[in-house]
C-alpha cells in the first residue's frame, strides 16, 4: 500500500483541517448510549457474544491503557467533525431536514417490530437528497492498515445498514468501514452492501444474544482480533492453546513472513547501494524523489564486558545486573 493512501472521506477531513475556522460543532442531541441491557447494541451482536454479554453482566474497570484506546477512537471522530466542518458540512440530528452537504454523527437507528432490541448507533451518515441515498461511514483507529475489512466490522456495517433501511425505506442505503492510522495519516474504506444472507446470520446472532441475557445464560466465546484487549481473556475458553484462531490472523501471519523477505532483501539492497557510493567517491545521490546518502556515526567508548568480566571479575560481579526482559513474536 503506498505511504499515500488516503480514503476518500479522510480526504475531506484534511482539506477541511486547512480552514483556520474549523471546529468541532457543538453537540446536537445527546450521545449517551443509555441503559445497554435493554437493547442490543449493532456491534455486541457481531462481535464475541460472551464479551458482550459479560459487559453487561458484569461493573467492568478499564485499565489506564484501554482507556487511552478508547479515548483515541472519540477523538478520531472528533477531528473528522471538526475536518467535515471546515469543509463546509453542516451536523443535522434527522435524515429528514439534512440538506446540501451534510453529516448525521452518532446517527441511533432500532430495529421494527419484534426487533426493537437492537440499536445501533452509526459513526456518520451522509444524506443525498438529490439521489435519495444514505451513505454510512463507520470510522475504525487502527495501528495496522488491513488489506481486508475485518468480520466483525462488515457485520457490524452490515446490520447498521439494514436498520437504517428499516427506518428510512424509501432511500438507497450503502456504507464503508474506514481504517485510520494516526501515527502515519494513512487510511483505507471497504465499501460495504447490504447483503441478505449475511443479514440474516447476523439477526440469529443477536436474538441469541438477546436470549442470553434475559436467562443469564452466558454464551460460548469467539476469537476476534480484539482479545488481547477483553477484559475477561483470563478464564477464556477460546485463548487455550490449540485454539482456532481467526482467519484474520493467518493473514497477519502471511505478512509478516512476506515482510521478513522483503527486510533482507532491503538489507542485501542497501549494502550493494553503500558499496557503490563509496567506490564512486559519493556522499549521496538524489533518485527521483528520495535522497540516499552515507551517514557516519562517530564511535563512543565503552566497557568490553568480556574482558571486564575476564581480567577483574569481582567488579564485574559487583555490577552485574539482570535487565527486563522482552517478548517477541517468532513465526518460522
Amino acid at each position: 500500500m503506498s505511504s499515500n493512501s488516503i480514503a476518500p472521506l479522510m480526504k475531506v477531513v484534511a482539506k477541511g483541517l486547512r480552514n483556520p475556522k474549523a471546529h468541532i460543532p457543538r453537540d446536537l442531541f445527546d450521545k449517551s448510549l443509555g441503559d445497554r441491557s435493554t437493547y442490543i447494541g449493532a456491534s455486541a451482536a457481531t462481535g464475541c457474544m460472551r464479551k458482550a454479554y459479560l459487559d453487561i453482566k458484569e461493573v467492568v474497570e478499564h485499565d489506564d491503557k484501554q482507556m487511552f484506546v478508547f479515548e483515541r477512537g472519540h477523538q478520531l471522530e472528533e477531528m473528522i467533525r471538526k475536518g467535515l466542518n471546515g469543509a463546509g458540512y453542516k451536523e443535522y440530528v434527522t435524515v429528514e431536514e439534512a440538506k446540501g452537504l451534510n453529516v448525521i454523527h452518532q446517527a441511533e437507528v432500532i430495529g421494527p417490530g419484534k426487533f426493537s432490541f437492537i440499536k445501533g448507533h452509526i459513526d456518520f451518515v451522509f444524506v443525498d437528497q438529490k439521489k435519495c441515498e444514505l451513505v454510512v461511514q463507520e470510522i475504525k483507529s487502527s495501528s495496522v492498515i488491513p488489506d481486508a475489512i475485518y468480520d466483525s466490522h462488515l457485520r457490524q456495517v452490515t446490520l447498521q445498514l439494514w436498520l437504517l433501511k428499516q427506518q428510512y425505506p424509501d432511500y438507497i442505503v450503502r456504507g464503508s468501514v474506514v481504517y485510520h492510522n494516526w501515527d502515519t495519516g494513512e487510511s483505507r474504506s471497504y465499501e460495504i452492501e447490504l447483503s441478505q444472507p449475511l443479514l440474516v446470520a447476523i439477526v440469529k446472532r443477536a436474538l441469541l444474544l438477546w436470549n442470553s441475557i434475559n436467562t443469564n445464560r452466558e454464551p460460548e466465546p469467539e476469537n476476534q482480533m480484539y482479545c488481547d484487549k477483553c477484559s475477561f481473556r483470563g478464564n477464556c475458553s477460546a485463548l487455550e492453546f490449540g485454539g482456532k484462531l481467526p482467519k484474520e490472523l493467518e493473514a497477519m501471519a502471511q505478512k509478516v513472513q512476506e515482510a521478513k523477505r522483503a527486510e533482507k532483501e532491503a538489507k542485501k539492497i542497501k549494502a550493494n547501494f553503500k558499496a557503490l557510493l563509496e567506490a564512486s567517491g559519493l556522499k549521496g545521490a538524489k533518485v527521483g524523489d528520495t535522497t540516499v546518502s552515507i551517514v557516519t556515526v562517530k564511535g563512543k567508548k565503552s566497557v568490553p564486558a568480556h574482558k571486564l568480566k575476564k581480567e577483574h571479575r569481582k567488579v564485574y560481579d559487583e555490577l552485574l545486573v539482570e535487565t527486563g526482559g522482552y517478548s517477541f513474536l517468532k513465526i518460522v
